[in-house]
């Protein structure tokens, strides 16, 4: 009895080993990833405090040819009220600020909708918005700090 026992958990072992084996497997490939925070009020670094990212945003995220700040319209700070460069995508963080997509390789920018307006989240110089790049074989992160209007009141 024992070693019968043994026989069927043996098979029963690989019967499921064999069953996985099987199953197509579904595999997501993400090559832009991050998170996005909103800053409210004093963001200062303080001697002895560590620095806070803000709280998680939940947001939409657009993703645009790399934009030149001429093709801004509006553009107040780090707000504007439209982007004239041809649209890739959007997609939207959750309620953590997670997020996740997949582009192809090449130089996007990323902008950010909050209270009615685009948000520009880092200039890439003075020329262009929030540019950044999906290289080959590589993931890209891309953590997102977006300082609410509070600040600039």
């Amino acid at each position: 009895m024992e070693n019968f026992l043994k026989y069927m958990l043996k098979a029963s072992l690989l019967f499921s080993m064999m069953a996985c084996a099987s199953l197509p497997k579904q595999q997501f490939q993400y090559n832009l990833m991050g998170q996005v925070f909103e800053q409210k009020y004093n963001t200062m670094p303080q001697a002895g405090i560590a620095s806070k990212k803000g709280i998680p945003l939940a947001t939409m995220i657009y993703i645009f040819t790399p934009t030149k700040v001429q093709q801004l319209e509006n553009l107040n700070g780090a707000y504007c009220s439209q982007i004239n460069s041809s649209f890739i995508t959007s997609f939207v963080s959750d309620s953590l600020g997670y997020y996740r997509s997949k582009l192809n390789i090449g130089k996007y920018s990323v902008f950010v909708k909050y209270e009615d307006k685009y948000y520009i989240p880092y200039f890439s110089g003075a020329e262009w918005a929030a540019i950044f790049e999906v290289k080959e074989n590589e993931k890209t992160e891309l953590n997102i700090l977006v300082n609410s209007l509070t600040n600039n009141q």
